[in-house]
């Protein structure tokens, strides 16, 4: 049940004779634990004192995925999140105020040397088809005075994977169209995959493997 949030229970008992302690310590036992985990914290403290480089932010890409359905987050934010990208969840067609705050991530983006990659997932239908074009012309708005590269594509729903996996068309509006929600119920999982597909190749994994084994020596 996507619809429904989960439910938040602050009913508080306890079952048998409520005691919570009984009172018993060995208070030595206690102090030795507590001096060695400030001598533990204390060296951690001085590691981390100790001169590091960054070990993020030597991509060129700045990458986003947007979404017109606010529920399929759970899938999509944690490839978003594997490979740093930005998630912006939607519901409809993305606003002029969206458009203008990713154009502003795109421009800070530029400013430090990266190109921009949008990748759009919505449903197979008229709205679906409009919403790439929509929210490219409103981000050309913005940035028209500025030289940035960006690009804006759909991932998803597409007629070939639509084709794939078989989805079912459904009468919306007087028209056949194929909601999003079906692929993930029919195949959980597989838009996770399309988005990690799509935004791997834009991910540079090895420069902060490189800055990590300096930094250990």
């Amino acid at each position: 049940d996507l619809k429904h949030p989960e439910p938040s229970d602050y009913d508080n008992y306890w079952v048998g004779c409520g005691l919570a302690r009984d009172g018993s310590v060995d208070g030595q036992a206690e102090l030795n634990s507590k001096l060695e985990g400030l001598v533990d914290e204390f060296l951690q403290e001085l590691l981390r004192q100790a001169p590091s480089y960054h070990t993020g932010g030597y991509s060129i890409w700045h990458c986003e995925v947007w979404c017109e359905k606010n529920s399929m987050g759970f899938v999509i934010e944690p490839a978003c999140r594997k490979y740093g990208a930005t998630y912006q969840p939607l519901v409809g067609q993305a606003s002029v105020e969206k458009a203008n705050m990713s154009y502003r991530r795109c421009l800070r983006a530029a400013r430090a040397g990266k190109k921009v990659r949008i990748w759009y997932i919505s449903d197979f239908d008229r709205y679906g088809k409009s919403m790439v074009p929509a929210v490219a012309r409103k981000i050309e708005f913005f940035s028209k005075e500025d030289k940035l590269d960006i690009k804006i594509r759909p991932l998803a729903l597409l007629i070939d994977q639509i084709e794939k996996f078989k989805l079912p068309w459904a009468p919306k509006h007087g028209e056949d169209v194929v909601e999003l929600d079906a692929l993930e119920a029919i195949y959980p999982g597989e838009l996770g995959k399309i988005v990690e597909e799509a935004l791997k190749p834009y991910y540079d994994a090895e420069k902060p493997k490189v800055v990590e084994a300096e930094n250990r020596r």
